[in-house]
């Protein structure tokens, strides 16, 4: 295939400090913490083995925690099985937990009426949480590169995407919780390409970034190089060098939209917004309000303009009830003086999950909630807004919980509380259904627990096991309270 025209030779010299690169820059945007576990995600192209390659030497640097992840789409059957294979071959051959996933990508764009890409990447992200759960992981790394930038630019640009947009992605983000790093922005694949050739390392090549159904591939493989060509000069700088450019101006402009969105978010329920409060912000206020909440609310980023618009249609009507379809299954629900967003049914977003620092204070920004642990004696009185309603305190025995972490986490199909005061136990589906808990509010309400059992659903009951017996017993009490 024909190099582009001013694609350039890498010397052996650079090769050989692309890890004091990728160190520099991970320094300079702050990806890493001393002793953070780390989940690599992984697929066995070029990027993803230069990243998890990369990242396995600069391990003591920070001293960090590495679980390999990979995730099979079902999209290229056999192959994409040998892909996992490599990718878990190579884990063992180094050392490092191996944790494989799959997940029906084709049947769940069908279903939700969203196209491939989405779903994989929904996927994806949402696999990679569960990984990061499970193995006490604080970060979340991937393999982007500058060329993956300059691409998701020139798309967003292309799909009507305001500032917010046109930023590209950010080094380090959130993500359900978690931090989610990008240590390889600033290199070129072909940087990635030479470094692992001079060092004879293994990838697999996947023929699918070739297919030109794909948007993107049409954007990599047609669009920039007509560009290139047009311009003669490679407009994957320019492309990066704007999205630099408005993220600067977007950070301080973010920092009002918080200011507005805490002022818009309902005290007693702060995942939904006041439809008076966020009318009254001029437009432009309005539209970042709202894509903010989004990201918040669905995990995806950067929500569209046709999302967003339809969302903001809901503010001109005085009817009592009204919806917004988002795609991918989601909408948002005007209930008469509120919006919330309602979930689908399944999708493949994973439960959200946070550890305590027991005593002390934790923050939960995505559902813009402070949690609060002191050592008590006896049990402290509880609030009594109701189930999911702010602030919750509730204490619960300390010799229960022992050496174990107390987390909060969202509510799982299937879940279960042994209620104090009640025999046996209860799906917390139907404590929802009884407490005519909103069904768009179900998937954002934290419940206590710790191991595998649910300690206490808020504003309802502890469960029976962690109940304080006693006014002298040694217990540690959970204030639950939003924030702003």
């Amino acid at each position: 295939m024909k190099r582009p025209r001013n694609q350039f030779k890498r010397t052996s010299s650079e090769e050989a400090s692309l890890p004091d690169r990728v160190r520099a820059d991970a320094e300079k945007y702050g990806l890493f913490r001393m002793g953070d576990g780390v989940v690599m995600a992984v697929s066995g192209g070029a990027d993803s083995m230069a990243l998890a390659h990369l990242l396995l030497d600069l391990r003591e640097v920070w001293k960090l925690r590495l679980t390999v992840a990979h995730l099979d789409h079902e999209l290229r059957g056999d192959v994409g099985r040998r892909d996992c294979e490599f990718v878990g071959e190579w884990a063992e051959s180094v050392g490092l937990p191996f944790v494989p996933g799959r997940r029906p990508v084709a049947q769940w764009a069908r279903e939700h009426g969203a196209s491939i890409e989405e779903a994989a990447r929904d996927a994806r992200y949402a696999f990679l949480a569960e990984v990061a759960a499970a193995s006490h992981a604080e970060v979340v790394a991937t393999g982007h590169t500058y060329d993956d930038q300059a691409e998701t630019v020139l798309l967003r640009l292309l799909r009507g995407a305001g500032a917010a947009g046109l930023c590209g992605m950010a080094p380090c983000t959130r993500m359900h919780g978690l931090r989610l790093v990008r240590p390889l922005l600033g290199v070129r694949r072909e940087t990635l390409l030479a470094y692992l050739a001079a060092k004879r390392l293994a990838f697999r090549e996947d023929a699918s970034n070739a297919d030109r159904r794909f948007l993107r591939n049409r954007v990599r493989h047609e669009v920039l190089p007509a560009l290139e060509a047009a311009f003669e000069s490679d407009p994957r700088d320019r492309l990066v060098r704007a999205a630099d450019l408005l993220r600067a101006e977007n950070e301080w402009m973010e920092t009002l939209t918080q200011e507005a969105l805490r002022e818009a978010r309902t005290s007693d329920q702060p995942a939904q917004l006041d439809v008076a409060a966020l009318a009254a912000l001029p437009l432009a206020a309005q539209r970042r309000v709202v894509r903010a909440w989004l990201e918040g609310i669905t995990g995806a980023p950067n929500p569209d303009y046709r999302a967003t618009a339809r969302i903001l249609t809901l503010l001109e009507s005085r009817a009592g009830n009204r919806f917004a379809p988002l795609g991918r299954g989601w909408r948002v629900a005007r209930v008469y003086g509120r919006l919330m967003a309602d979930p689908p049914a399944s999708a493949f977003r994973p439960a959200g999950m946070l550890a305590l620092a027991c005593p002390g204070e934790t923050r939960w920004p995505e559902l813009g909630l402070r949690i609060r642990v002191e050592p008590t004696r006896g049990c402290m009185v509880r609030d009594r807004g109701g189930i999911g309603h702010w602030p919750a305190t509730a204490s619960i025995r300390r010799a229960a919980v022992g050496e174990e972490v107390l987390r909060l986490r969202t509510w799982q199909p299937g879940d279960r509380i042994a209620p104090s005061g009640l025999d046996g136990s209860r799906k917390v589906q139907d404590v929802f259904v009884d407490e005519k808990l909103a069904r768009a509010a179900r998937s954002r309400l934290p419940l206590l627990v710790c191991g595998n059992e649910i300690v206490w659903v808020p504003g309802y009951s502890v469960s029976r096991h962690w109940h304080v017996q006693n006014e002298n017993e040694l217990s540690w009490t959970v204030r639950i309270e939003a924030e702003g």
